[in-house]
């Protein structure tokens, strides 16, 4: 039995118009043979009443396969106020820059005291003896390491600014430290030194509490994707097809079958297509060299995925949308013939939605290079690692002025003000899961072989394996849609 989807698709292709009915009646039948019949009779409006069956046709009405996430109805609500989509205003004027840093700074702090940390602001700083305790918050404007190996921090808040020091003598609070990059909003205890200096005893993040996650009343599941990459030579097109056949439930096994019939959700978390002048010479690394027809065939894909499936769409590095962060929702005149339907919903990055009340903090991840740069811990191998630091920082890219370009907006929406229960990113090319604090971290890798800068960097991603996430227990299960030979 054909979808209506697909009845319509042919429809329009003969330039003829069915109604309701006549699709209802069509969709058990030969429908192109009947629909380019009754065209060649000049029928341009096909009505119920013109299907007629030849006499003693016998029509056996096939048992409709099912689909339990056809009959649930949990549509994503999106968390608008956490998307930058339609609200950017900036001027390029240096006081937008000190307002941006003043919000993350306050809204950082309001985490801490909201713990119920009795800090105190450097105002008071002159006003401590030497040899006693100071507790306070700020943002580290600058950290090196002394010639002993010691860190020194140089923090700041709205009234000052003072070195802080931490030695090897405290390992605990030295090894955090050592995590510790410029632009973090971290809170500090220690003794005074001088006027100058305090001597930490321990240093806290603002870190995302422990938590007991929300899980979904239904067994259904999330198809989480990134980097789709549409438009390049490498864009593997077979593993795509066999993608869009298992979410139609016309690919699979017996492993599978199940699982398929639930999919409520399918996220995409940037770089829809691979762009235009992204990189050096990536000319010819192009199937499509014109923006708009890489989004076309983007667009060909997604009217295959089945209308009860809600689709989110995220903009990444790769996509038609500004460059710096926060990224608004990718403009609907890239994908024209997508406006309208219900099941699809573009947002911007970072966002928050919740998905049959499980809620998914999804970000394309572009910062994740400076991260990795920075912190000696964690690489391209496991960016499930790097992506808990997002969480630990409570914000998406810590470090202004890296390689990662940011928009001063008046409100900072790259901090992860909103605890989530399951946390996004894509842009690494390479699967991985972990379990931080109570939040499903999740990367689920591309849809794009390995490309000529990832073999000059030794980076070998993991294409075509899309995790599945179960909202009612939040179990993955890691689909295969693609192996490298």
């Amino acid at each position: 039995m054909a979808s209506p989807a697909d009845v319509l698709r042919f429809a329009q292709e003969m330039q003829v118009i069915v109604t309701e009915e006549a699709v209802e009646k069509l969709k058990d039948l030969d429908f192109r043979g009947i629909i380019e019949s009754l065209a060649k009779q000049g029928h341009f409006i096909i009505t119920g009443d013109l299907i007629r069956l030849p006499e003693n046709t016998v029509v056996v009405q096939r048992r409709k396969k099912e689909i339990p996430a056809r009959e649930v109805d949990y549509r994503p609500r999106i968390f608008d106020e956490y998307d930058v989509t339609g609200k950017t205003g900036i001027k390029g004027e240096a006081e937008e820059f000190r307002d941006y840093f003043l919000d993350r700074f306050r809204r950082l702090k309001e985490i801490f005291l909201k713990r119920g940390m009795h800090v105190r602001d450097l105002s008071k700083w002159n006003k401590v003896s030497r040899g006693n305790e100071f507790f306070f918050v700020g943002m580290v404007y600058d950290k090196r390491m002394s010639k002993k190996g010691h860190v020194i921090l140089e923090i700041e808040d709205e009234y000052g600014k003072i070195v802080v020091l931490v030695t090897k003598e405290e390992p605990e609070t030295f090894e955090k430290a050592m995590l510790v990059l410029p632009d973090d909003v971290i809170a500090v205890r220690g003794r005074k030194l001088n006027e100058e200096l305090l001597l930490a005893s321990e240093i806290f993040f603002p870190e995302v509490p422990k938590k007991t996650p929300n899980y979904a009343p239904d067994r259904i599941y999330a198809a989480i994707t990134s980097d789709w990459h549409v438009g390049s030579k490498l864009f593997l097109k077979d593993a795509m097809e066999k993608f869009i056949q298992f979410l139609k439930g016309e690919y699979g096994n017996g492993q599978t079958k199940e699982i398929q019939g639930r999919i409520k959700y399918l996220i995409i978390a940037g770089d829809l297509v691979d762009g235009i002048g992204i990189y050096p010479d990536q000319k010819e690394e192009l199937e499509y060299p014109d923006i708009y027809k890489q989004y076309e065939e983007f667009q060909r894909l997604i009217l295959e995925v089945p209308d009860y499936i809600h689709v989110i769409i995220t903009p990444g590095n790769h996509d038609a949308v500004r460059r710096e962060e926060p990224q608004p929702a990718i403009p609907w005149e890239y994908f024209p013939d997508l406006k309208g339907l219900d099941n699809i919903h573009p947002v911007g990055s970072p966002s928050y939605v919740s998905l049959a009340g499980v809620e998914f903090l999804l970000y394309h991840g572009t910062s994740l290079d400076d991260l990795i740069a920075a912190l000696p811990h964690v690489d391209y191998e496991h960016p499930e690692e790097a992506m808990a630091e997002y969480l630990r920082r409570r914000h998406l890219s810590p470090t202004y002025g890296w390689k990662n370009p940011i928009v001063p907006e008046k409100k900072d929406y790259m901090i992860i003000e909103r605890v989530p229960d399951v946390f996004v990113c894509g842009h690494v090319h390479k699967n991985g899961y972990k379990n931080y604090r109570g939040v499903s971290v999740v990367n689920p890798g591309t849809f794009q072989d390995q490309t000529k800068y990832q073999v000059e960097n030794g980076h070998v991603p993991t294409p075509g394996r899309v995790p599945v996430m179960d909202l009612s227990n939040h179990a993955i299960k890691e689909v295969i849609f693609w192996r490298s030979p």
